[in-house]
């Protein structure tokens, strides 16, 4: 996947229009959201701080799966280093 494709993708367009709102009514709105709501409250405040460029949009998730592999990698290794 490239971080600078063209255009946004209906998923990303979603998430930012939904992490757009104002925070109460953001609150009230994920209410009835599916979608985990912590993503949407963190991409709120990193709308807040970097705008919205494409590429700093794309950044936020990509961040945190690499984050979420590298936690899980020392999960891992941790249960294994136990047995």
């Amino acid at each position: 996947m490239l971080l600078q494709g063209d255009g946004l993708w209906f998923d990303e367009i979603n998430g930012i229009r939904i992490s757009s709102y104002d925070i109460l009514t953001l609150m009230q709105w994920l209410k009835f959201e599916f979608s985990p709501p912590l993503f949407y409250l963190l991409l709120h405040f990193w709308i807040k701080i970097v705008g919205f460029a494409p590429l700093l949009l794309r950044v936020f998730p990509f961040m945190w799966g690499v984050i979420g592999v590298y936690v899980t990698g020392v999960v891992v290794m941790d249960i294994y280093k136990r047995k």
